[in-house]
């Protein structure tokens, strides 16, 4: 779909070998998009992993950020 590239149509026919990993789930109510993955889990990971069933007053402990220095000089670093 060119409006939605990362949201395939229909979920089943990904693989961890294919690189072409895909999975669906769905839940009520109201939920919460993240981004990246969690880290107990490396199949479900990267930039494009993206988690849209988290309840909105969930609290977890699974998901993070990596954090970057930006030196203007990096002969510095």
């Amino acid at each position: 779909d060119a409006y939605a590239p990362f949201f395939p149509k229909t979920a089943g026919s990904g693989s961890s070998t294919t690189y072409a990993c895909d999975a669906a789930w769905s839940a009520t109510g109201d939920r919460v998009c993240f981004v990246g993955g969690a880290w107990y889990d490396a199949a479900f990971c990267g930039v494009f992993a993206l988690t849209v069933d988290i309840a909105v007053g969930d609290s977890r402990a699974d998901f993070g950020a990596r954090l970057q220095v930006l030196d203007k000089n990096p002969a510095t670093l």
